[in-house]
């Protein structure tokens, strides 16, 4: 199959970059490469992938320490979709695979009749969706919706989604340890819905050492974090996909206290490709990630005791228990969000798209 995969140009498209969304464009083109499909990964000159790139624009839209486009910015992000779209309706692609936030691209493919899917990446009824309802119409049927979680379908009831698969990792990036260091890991944007303060707090408050990971991109929301650090609590700055492996694999556990419907996760598996178990709040697409008890806890939403509580289980297990559990994160893993798992579905339901005909 020929198939175009139209990444975000707000961030490079990386092993392991900022974002999930670019981190699966890496994945999933890379991914159907090694399964013999040809792909073009459509993204920023700066990205990386196993497929044919064909650079949108020489840099990304935002700086690590921006988290929305200004409208300066949206407007250069949309100016250079159009130019990509009207190149890709002149090629004799099979499929195009629109992996970013961006209705214009993707109203676009439906105007020319182009056979088109859609993964989500969002949790709610953001901007992006609402304005591919409106303008569209009738015609926002003819998108084949992905969606990357069961509790991202439930918060989506209005649209009818072709299909569901979940994010796969590539293995290959990271590394199982048994034999962690003493200390608990956070990692992601440093944003409020992400629960930074809260992790700050739970190994306060177990006396825990904390390594924090991540781009800051509210600076109020980063003092109040800040406020609450010890001297058993160290801020990294952004890590590259090197210093995040061995900042996964040596972690005691990651904390995942989230504040909102996350639709997928990934740092969660990646942790668990180390054998690190994750330790996270009831929110999302939780539950279907981490197995209570068995590759991590799943908390009550919003109850730091709980979450204080899980951590004491963790370092409270004896040894071989606690190796029974990272070797089952890993398998975990393996079985259920590898790289390889993922594309083998997203195969199936190119195949079937293909095969059903029109657009």
């Amino acid at each position: 199959m020929k198939i175009a995969i139209i990444s975000t140009i707000l961030r490079p498209t990386l092993p392991a970059g900022l974002g999930g969304m670019a981190t699966f464009n890496y994945n999933l083109s890379s991914g159907l490469v090694q399964a013999g499909e040809d792909i073009t990964l459509f993204a920023t000159s700066d990205s990386q992938t196993k497929a044919k790139l064909c650079p949108i624009t020489e840099r990304p839209i935002l700086a690590d320490d921006e988290s929305a486009p200004s409208l300066a910015q949206k407007n250069l992000e949309n100016a250079a979709l159009v130019k990509i779209m009207r190149y890709i309706k002149n090629q004799d692609f099979d499929l195009i695979h629109h992996s970013h936030n961006n209705f214009i691209a993707v109203y676009l493919s439906i105007i020319f009749g182009l056979k088109s899917v859609l993964t989500f990446h969002v949790a709610k009824d953001i901007d992006f969706i609402d304005n591919l309802k409106y303008s569209l119409g009738e015609k926002f049927s003819e998108i084949k919706c992905i969606a990357i979680s069961k509790a991202q379908e439930k918060l989506f009831q209005d649209i009818d989604f072709y299909g569901q698969v979940y994010n796969g990792t590539d293995l290959s990036q990271f590394e199982f340890n048994d034999s962690p260091q003493d200390y608990l890991c956070w990692m992601g944007r440093i944003a409020q819905y992400k629960g930074t303060k809260e992790a700050v707090e739970v190994a306060t408050k177990t006396n825990k050492k904390l390594k924090v990971a991540g781009p800051v991109n509210n600076q109020d929301y980063w003092g109040e974090v800040k406020s609450g650090f010890n001297e058993k609590i160290e801020y990294l700055g952004i890590v590259d996909a090197n210093k995040r492996k061995i900042l996964l694999k040596n972690a005691k556990a990651l904390l995942f206290p989230i504040d909102w419907e996350e639709p997928f996760g990934l740092i969660m598996i990646e942790a668990m490709a180390c054998g690190t178990p994750v330790i996270a709040f009831r929110r999302g697409a939780v539950s279907e990630i981490v197995k209570n008890g068995v590759t991590g806890f799943v908390c009550q939403p919003k109850n730091m005791r709980s979450m204080i509580e899980a951590v004491g289980r963790i370092y409270q297990m004896k040894g071989k228990d606690y190796r029974t559990m990272r070797q089952a994160c890993k398998e975990h893993v393996e079985k259920n969000f590898s790289m390889q798992q993922m594309v083998k579905n997203y195969r199936k339901i190119y195949q079937k798209i293909l095969q059903e005909g029109g657009s």
